[in-house]
């Protein structure tokens, strides 16, 4: 082993898993969440990893031959687009940040504008490399060529094994002259305001006559603003006492001693600019190997140990997430109709007993089922039309989540045993009416302002949809053929029928002359189609037809 390799090993050996620690933490991070593995990729914002194009790209990646590529590459396009709609607002803000922060004399503000910008169409790690700051007690070669020489050698380390092009597994952008100087721990987290959005690593360090002060700040577009502050990676190393005095003992002359100090020096940067990257991507992406390893014989570095451990223990949780991704599509088919309609809103209001919501989200599905959104009501032929899966997962939904006190089939069993047939019967009706608590003791129909949305209402109560006055026209038929009839029908069938003065009386009492009008106008065309008495009774119970 050459004597470089050896002295990076042996300071490296006994610092890797305290590095491995404090790299979670410097992301703002808990070690339990990013070390020990109980969170998949904790490097994704909740939001991107709660949308269906995460989960789906866990799906798909689970039939890929190459896992690891087809994930990553997903993963790489929704953190572009996800970074796309938040650099637009850092952009706004961009000059305003940069004046408070007095960032002119720390680093270039053209630079960090075209990062960000750049950011945009492109998903990638940033590695800052800082100038080291040396002390005028070091020696002369290092107070000059190391200054000089470090950032840029850990610039071609990168783009060699971390290419920014053709790259769609863990692209790394390494900026060698973005700081105009050497920087302190207390500039880091100015630069992280300035580019929170673009995840990064900054490399930077002191050396004094006897220590070199190896640092690096981390982050990641979900850490926050607070959480990179007061913890960057820290990293010491006596390279007079550990490195020189061994390196002269070997028989080695001072000049050559310093020389592969500087060597070790920069080797180190190297390290922690890889790992830096390496842990970032198999934080987003868990079916990722870390390039660091395949370079571990090379370079003699012990880093790997850690990057192992959470590999492992991503692609355990990889294949936990993908097996719930799986559970919960199939729970998604369960909610969408022939027709494409997702009922997991419908499901969230019912499961959270918000059972007006719930109502109303009912309503405007079998609206959108139709495509009868804009019009407000449903037609003869929507009723005939209207799908039989679409109706089972409403009812199905009400029924689980109340507990079998609401839903269609509850409400056509109610129906059905006061004699209710598709035939219309007024009397049978109103005591449907009575039974389902939308009518009053002395006999009137309830406005919706008067409905108990409370689970303990009385059963069969809901679904009631929309208040009288705003009804779908032809709801009624629809319910009929579900073998029930809610207040929207209620509505429907007095506007033809002896009970036609509540709506009147209601209309009577509207705010505004032009709104009574809308209403009149609505009667009267309800009035035509309702005028048929087997209007309401043109086929059988269909929630009986379509089944449970």
């Amino acid at each position: 082993m050459d004597p470089t390799s050896i002295l990076v090993s042996s300071l490296l050996a006994g610092a890797a898993e305290s590095v491995g620690k404090q790299l979670a933490d410097a992301a703002g991070q808990t070690v339990v969440g990013a070390i020990a593995g109980s969170e998949l990729a904790p490097a994704l914002p909740q939001d991107l990893k709660q949308s269906n194009r995460y989960l789906e790209a866990l799906r798909s990646s689970w039939q890929q031959v190459e896992q690891e590529r087809e994930l990553g590459r997903q993963t790489l396009e929704l953190l572009r687009d996800w970074q796309k709609n938040h650099i637009e607002g850092k952009l706004q803000e961009f000059q305003a940040i940069f004046d408070r922060e007095n960032l002119a004399s720390i680093l270039s503000r053209d630079e960090s504008q075209k990062i960000l910008i750049e950011s945009q169409s492109k998903h990638r790690f940033l590695v800052l490399v800082a100038p080291p700051k040396v002390t005028k007690t070091c020696p002369e070669s290092f107070q000059e060529d190391l200054v000089m020489e470090l950032p840029e050698e850990v610039k071609d380390f990168l783009d060699e094994h971390y290419p920014l092009e053709g790259n769609d597994l863990c692209p790394v952008q390494c900026y060698s002259g973005y700081y105009k100087r050497a920087i302190e721990d207390a500039e880091v987290p100015q630069t992280h305001r300035i580019l929170s959005v673009v995840p990064a690593a900054v490399i930077y360090s002191k050396i004094s006559n006897n220590t070199v002060y190896f640092r690096m700040g981390l982050w990641t577009v979900a850490s926050s603003d607070a959480a990179i502050s007061p913890n960057p990676v820290k990293l010491n190393w006596n390279w007079r006492g550990d490195g020189l005095e061994r390196l002269l003992s070997d028989g080695k002359d001072q000049e050559a001693a310093y020389y592969t100090i500087q060597e070790a020096i920069i080797r180190v940067q190297q390290l922690l600019a890889a790992l830096a990257a390496d842990w970032y991507y198999l934080n987003i992406n868990p079916a990722y190997t870390p390039k660091l390893l395949e370079l571990e014989d090379a370079l003699k570095s012990p880093l790997g140990s850690e990057l192992r451990q959470i590999q492992q223990q991503q692609q355990r949780k990889l294949l936990q997430e993908r097996k719930e991704a799986e559970r919960k599509e199939v729970e998604r088919k369960k909610l969408t109709g022939t027709t494409g309609i997702d009922y997991t809103h419908l499901r969230d209001f019912l499961a959270a007993e918000d059972w007006e919501k719930a109502d109303r989200e009912t309503a405007n599905k079998m609206l959108q089922v139709m495509s009868r959104i804009k019009e407000g009501y449903l037609r003869v032929e929507d009723i005939d039309n209207f799908p039989c899966e679409d109706l089972r997962i409403i009812d199905r939904l009400w029924v689980k989540y109340s507990d079998g006190r609401f839903g269609f089939s509850i409400q056509t069993s109610i129906y059905r045993k006061l004699g209710g047939t598709r035939e219309s019967d007024e009397k049978i009706w109103e005591a449907f009416g009575d039974r389902v608590g939308w009518r009053t003791k002395e006999g009137q129909w309830k406005p919706r302002k008067n409905i108990t949305y409370e689970k303990t209402s009385q059963k069969g109560h809901l679904p009631l949809f929309q208040d009288p006055l705003s009804l779908f026209w032809g709801q009624k038929e629809l319910l009929v053929r579900m073998g029930v009839e809610t207040a929207i029908g209620v509505a429907a069938t007095v506007l033809s029928g002896p009970m036609g003065a509540l709506v009147r009386a209601t209309v009577v009492s509207a705010a505004t002359a032009k709104a009574a009008a809308v209403r009149a106008a609505k009667q009267k065309a309800a009035a035509a189609l309702f005028s048929r008495q087997d209007f309401q009774c043109l086929g059988f119970c269909r929630i009986y037809i379509c089944g449970r």
